[in-house]
């Protein structure tokens, strides 16, 4: 859906001007008859002395050099604007950012005779050169009351074309008016001087390339002599006119020349050409492979990363804890990290962190956290040690600027201790408690600097009792940072307002709600950091009491 982003009120006028993805052109190309276009050629020689020539004039060279600039810093090919009214554009959006540039403000007359003509919406491809925009708004203009009783009658014409999906090929353009919406989509076409070098190509069986022109220089110079030279050499040979003879021999001689230069230019470009294609075809054949192998070595690292975390159907302590979780990242790897791991009958080690970037490079971060992690876990002598073997192999691994945002825990589930340190991680883990009027709460008493920045840290730990019902949630700041079309931040009081609303679910069904939250929130907007989620319940005796029984039955039968 294509939403209005941003409107601005002139004194008579409203517009709103926006970015949407490109679109591809139809390849089905409907060419002007040649009376439409000397038509257009003799109505444009009026356009030219009127105020709209002069809009379309400025308006031709701002989409070529300052909306392309707009565009391409987005990464988009198509601009949009809305014509709401009759008045001046204050603002527009390149991609979701907003740019002021009052230098549209003054095509007035452009923007009342599109209006006029029916058309409320425009859509430019950021390719399109002035030359096409000065054809297109001269070829509407001269045809601007058949297309006004068209678009308002819904006749048929020999404009049809125009009002068509596959669009009227106007200048290199696809252009075509739907439902009030002008398009004008960049499109190759090829000259008719190629086609004339391509038929010329074809008509030899055994040489269909450029050495065509190359062999048949010599030959056409020499029939072009013989048709246009001949007779005239011949009669003044024959009536002895020799210094008519001398100059035709000159002629002949300079006709020669340029006939067989032509077609070795011809020749030259054609061989440049076939040579640049036989480059850029094994470019892409190198560039495809290249690709592949390294699509295949991603996919690989995901297998790789995915089998980081652990199995949920294997999780430690299940008959004392609920765990749930979700991993998505922004690409096929990436920099979130979190591990679960049994120290004892009674204890359980939680890991949730999250490495600066994403992509390959937090990937391989994530890589120094999970060893760590294990080998810390076969001696588990606190967090502090846990703290310091991250950091010193972070530090001592990591590129410049690395480093990592970690939460660590240690939870005991015969005391309903939490032990924790929360290492630069945002946003800090919440507690949504059992007793349905307490409010959620954070994990905020025990804040310490990011690991992998200092070779050595001072570890700040906290305790948190935790009674049977609570449940603990983690998530990355991919979910409350996550943005939308209009960039509008998620947040933190969204989030907490969603546990709230959702205390009650158990936590398969809360983190699912999590991320549909998020993936609704974004309304389809790329997504551009990592987005993960854990969380974990303590069972109530009650329901030990039940899944020990449950284990004992199935042992039984």
């Amino acid at each position: 859906m294509q939403a209005p982003l941003v409107s601005g009120t002139g004194n008579v006028n409203t517009w709103e001007v926006n970015m949407i993805p490109d679109k591809q052109s139809s390849s089905i190309k409907t060419q002007l008859p040649l009376t439409s276009r000397f038509w257009v050629l003799f109505k444009s020689l009026r356009l030219h002395r009127t105020d709209l020539w002069s809009d379309v004039l400025r308006f031709a060279g701002w989409l070529e050099m300052e909306g392309r600039i707009y565009a391409e810093g987005q990464g988009i090919n198509q601009i949009r604007i809305e014509l709401i009214g009759e008045g001046n554009i204050e603002y527009f959006y390149a991609g979701q950012k907003l740019i002021r540039d009052h230098s549209l403000d003054q095509l007035n007359t452009l923007w009342r005779f599109l209006i006029w003509i029916g058309i409320h919406t425009c859509d430019f491809d950021v390719r399109l050169e002035r030359d096409q925009i000065r054809e297109i708004i001269a070829f509407l203009w001269a045809y601007q009351r058949k297309i006004k009783r068209i678009l308002s009658e819904d006749l048929n014409d020999d404009l049809f074309s125009l009002f068509c999906e596959s669009g009227q090929h106007i200048a290199c353009t696809e252009t075509r008016i739907r439902e009030g919406i002008l398009t004008i989509d960049y499109s190759y076409c090829t000259l008719r001087f190629s086609h004339l070098v391509h038929w010329f190509e074809s008509r030899h069986k055994n040489l269909r390339d450029h050495r065509v022109f190359f062999r048949s220089a010599p030959v056409y110079g020499a029939l072009a002599v013989l048709v246009v030279m001949g007779p005239s050499l011949f009669y003044a040979l024959l009536h002895e006119l020799w210094y008519l003879s001398v100059v035709l021999c000159l002629a002949i001689l300079v006709l020669f020349s340029l006939v067989y230069l032509f077609f070795m230019i011809v020749g030259s470009i054609e061989y440049d050409n076939e040579e640049k294609a036989f480059q850029l075809r094994k470019a892409f054949t190198q560039l495809k492979r290249y690709t592949e192998r390294i699509n295949n070595d991603i996919v690989q690292a995901r297998r790789v990363q995915e089998r980081f975390l652990p199995a949920l159907n294997h999780m430690p302590l299940s008959y004392h804890l609920d765990w749930a979780a979700s991993f998505r990242p922004a690409e096929l790897v990436g920099g979130d990290y979190f591990d679960v791991v049994r120290l004892d009958d009674k204890k359980v080690a939680i890991l949730f962190s999250d490495v600066c970037g994403h992509g390959m490079a937090a990937a391989f971060l994530t890589a120094v956290l999970k060893t760590s992690f294990l080998a810390w876990a076969d001696h588990h002598d606190g967090l502090e040690s846990l703290a310091a073997e991250v950091n010193y192999n972070l530090y001592r691994m990591a590129p410049e600027g690395g480093f990592a945002a970690v939460f660590m825990a240690i939870y005991d589930v015969s005391t309903g201790q939490l032990k924790y340190a929360n290492c630069g991680h945002q946003p800090e883990p919440r507690i949504i408690s059992s007793d349905k009027h307490a409010p959620v709460a954070a994990l905020c008493n025990a804040r310490n600097i990011l690991l992998g920045i200092q070779p050595r840290l001072t570890l700040q730990c906290r305790s948190e009792s935790l009674r049977p019902g609570d449940t603990l949630v983690f998530v990355s700041d991919g979910v409350v940072e996550n943005l939308n079309i209009n960039e509008e931040n998620y947040g933190m009081e969204r989030f907490e307002t969603l546990l709230e609303s959702h205390r009650m679910l158990k936590v398969g069904r809360l983190v699912e709600v999590i991320c549909e939250e998020a993936n609704c929130f974004s309304q389809n907007a790329m997504q551009s950091d990592d987005r993960t989620v854990l969380a974990v319940r303590i069972k109530s005796l009650k329901e030990e009491e039940q899944i020990s029984e449950a284990v004992a039955d199935s042992y039984a039968i």
